[in-house]
């Protein structure tokens, strides 16, 4: 998103570009959560194990690779917790079935079905609207403190509406990339 606020860093244009960012950040993170059928690494990296007595993440305690689309591989550095990880992937929400083979899991990533399909992409509209509204509310608390110096007479008329065009500008910056990221998260579902 273009820089449009100008003036310093503190001033109610800028803080709500950085709002603005933030929200758009967050959903980008949340559409890296909705799986898209293939194999990812992302899949298993929230997945905690009770490794030698303590919880530990188990990126940070195995290898984690990718061999086809359809396949995660997990080897453990100390093979001793082999039997640990997969207890904690079965008991996890990630919907995929541990199998042992040798000294490393094996996680079959199926394909999704045109059913599942419709429901991710219904999960990635709501996180969009809920995108929008965010801004949204950024935009309405924003015109709240640009108004203030207005009642109180120490900001003309003219200066006000320029700085409401510049945010009116901003919001729609960011809810157009609302719908660009969206457009290809829900792309990249129907494709797969």
């Amino acid at each position: 998103m273009a820089t449009m606020g100008r003036g310093d860093s503190s001033s109610p244009l800028a803080s709500a570009e950085r709002k603005m960012a933030k929200a758009l950040a967050a959903m980008e993170h949340d559409f890296q959560k909705v799986r898209v059928g293939g194999a990812s690494a992302s899949l298993v990296d929230a997945i905690l194990v009770d490794h030698h007595g303590r919880r530990s993440r188990l990126v940070e305690i195995a290898d984690i690779m990718i061999p086809d689309p359809r396949q995660i591989v997990i080897r453990p550095w100390d093979p001793t917790s082999l039997r640990a990880m997969g207890a904690a992937i079965s008991e996890s929400r990630i919907g995929l079935t541990p199998t042992l083979d040798g000294g490393a899991i094996r996680l079959y990533v199926p394909a999704l079905s045109e059913e599942r399909r419709r429901e991710l992409v219904g999960i990635v509209q709501a996180r969009m609207e809920r995108a929008r509204v965010e801004i949204r509310a950024v935009r309405h608390e924003t015109l709240s403190l640009l108004r203030g110096p207005y009642r109180s007479r120490r900001v003309g008329a003219d200066d006000l509406a320029r700085e409401v065009g510049r945010l009116q500008l901003l919001t729609d910056q960011a809810i157009a990339e609302v719908d660009r990221l969206g457009h290809i998260k829900r792309a990249s579902i129907l494709r797969l």
